[in-house]
């Protein structure tokens, strides 16, 4: 299995989403999904989780057309919450 790199936040239009017309044509229904990603020319794919196997789950695939913009996200750029007190 090919390595995988930095996540990313994919920031993308949801093709399915009917609360009404004058939303969807406007194009302002956005999905935000964190994970690694795998775009081709028809679908891109989005991993969520990664095993220690590495078993790749909670794969969102996406029409590449809809996908508004990517951002790779760096160690840095992540803030973890400290752990809550018991």
């Amino acid at each position: 299995m090919g390595s995988l790199g930095d996540p990313e936040l994919v920031v993308w239009r949801d093709a399915h989403h009917a609360l009404n017309e004058s939303e969807l044509a406007t194009g302002d229904y956005l999905n935000r999904t964190v994970g690694w990603v795998k775009a081709g020319r028809k679908w891109t794919r989005i991993i969520q989780e990664v095993t220690g196997s590495r078993e790749r789950r909670g794969v969102t695939r996406v029409p590449t057309v809809n996908v508004v913009s990517r951002t790779k996200l760096v160690p840095q750029d992540v803030a973890v919450a400290p752990d809550a007190q018991h």
